[in-house]
């Protein structure tokens, strides 16, 4: 969990522009960003919602200092630092079976299910995680909606019966009504990578060296 953003004493100022994947924004920004604001308080914070994809057009083109996102490799070109990893949950319909049972599901036991992903272009690497962890588990995905645009309109699909949803953890502070996480078990290396990307930032790396 974050519970602040370490620095140095130096003093800063000016406009850091900073961007999130949506799960991020909810679950892992607020409290870091509240800390460093009250350590530099000169400093103008800009924040915004992007995708991974959207992340690294903005650093290239620097429009952006830092994106959080959820990069599993190193990118030609940006400078990323894993944070940590969250654990793997299944989004379910409020009366599916696994919803009514308790306990965790094995990633397994949800090869019969038809599944709402994100378009593969805004996580490519989560996305692909995902797949390949449902092979490892023995199946295929069986995706019905591979167009969805963010974790409201994710959770949203699941709400309406499409199917189930693979989502990090931190998705689950989304409070949608009739919508159920589950933590899903696996051998393979499933868990959801949080990353620090940079590609220019007018802040030394000194000045954010770590999220704790």
């Amino acid at each position: 969990n974050v519970t602040g953003v370490q620095t140095c004493a130096l003093p800063i100022w000016g406009r850091l522009r900073v961007a999130a994947m949506p799960s991020l924004l909810l679950g892992l920004l607020p409290a870091a960003l509240r800390d460093f604001r009250s350590r530099y308080p000169e400093l103008e914070i800009g924040v915004e919602e992007l995708d991974d994809a959207d992340q690294l057009d903005r650093l290239a083109r620097h429009r952006l200092d830092i994106g959080l996102g959820r990069l599993r490799e190193q990118t030609p070109g940006f400078t990323v630092i894993e944070l940590g990893q969250e654990p793997l949950l299944v989004a379910l319909p409020a009366d599916h079976h696994f919803a009514l049972r308790r306990g965790a599901v094995a990633l397994s036991e949800l090869a019969g299910e038809h599944f709402v992903m994100f378009r593969r272009s805004q996580a490519p690497s989560v996305y692909d995680t995902y797949l390949a962890a449902c092979t490892s588990a023995g199946f295929r995905m069986r995706i019905v909606e591979d167009d969805a645009v963010g974790d409201h309109n994710i959770l949203g699909l699941v709400a309406c019966g499409r199917g189930v949803a693979l989502v990090p953890a931190t998705t689950a502070q989304i409070k949608v009504p009739d919508v159920t996480f589950r933590r899903v078990t696996h051998t393979a290396k499933a868990n959801v990578p949080v990353t620090l990307d940079r590609k220019s930032t007018r802040l030394n790396s000194s000045h954010v060296s770590e999220f704790r």
